[in-house]
């Protein structure tokens, strides 16, 4: 699908800035949980009441403890229009964490990789980034050379949107251990 933006057409919201050079909402980097969501679940970001219900349907999977880092994005482009020398055609966005508990996830990691029907969430120091797409997955556990490396799960998370992920504040409570039944 390519999206063709002519010039002119968007206004762009207020940009907030600080003129005393102190960030606004500076945010701490790393991955520190993810949450593997289903396509289909409707999310309200902000309610802990839809975070818990999805949890609990098993929409909603949480990783509590993981490190790892998002890309950012990098954008594809097309051929130009006119004067416009080329057009935005989305972002090739992702993710990688970790996660360390190794032996007991093998039948989740199995499963996961290569799934199609699930979205992600990560959370960084205060907010949580919902991605609005499907996203792929490419797992691993590589055993290293070394007394001293530990197996833990390698996730490559990748998708396409012509989106940043959203983040929301994370809401309490959220990103800890569920046992599910």
């Amino acid at each position: 699908m390519s999206i063709y933006y002519p010039a002119g057409c968007d206004a762009l919201p207020v940009h907030t800035c600080n003129d005393c050079g102190v960030p606004l909402n500076g945010e701490m980097g790393r991955i520190r949980s993810i949450a593997i969501i289903q396509k289909d679940y409707a999310l309200d970001p902000t309610s802990l009441t839809d975070w818990t219900n999805g949890i609990t349907s098993g929409n909603i999977i949480i990783i509590p403890e993981t490190t790892g880092s998002f890309d950012g994005g990098k954008a594809k482009k097309g051929p130009g229009y006119g004067d416009t020398v080329e057009t935005y055609l989305g972002s090739d966005f992702g993710l990688k964490y970790t996660d360390p508990d190794y032996f007991s996830n093998v039948a989740f990691y199995n499963t996961l990789r290569g799934a199609a029907n699930y979205k992600i969430a990560f959370r960084t120091q205060n907010y949580t980034h919902i991605v609005g797409v499907p996203c792929s997955f490419e797992v691993s556990a590589p055993v290293k050379e070394g007394l001293d490396t530990t197996v833990v799960w390698e996730v490559d998370v990748k998708w396409i949107d012509n989106q940043s992920p959203i983040p929301y504040p994370t809401v309490d409570g959220v990103f800890t251990c569920f046992v599910q039944s």
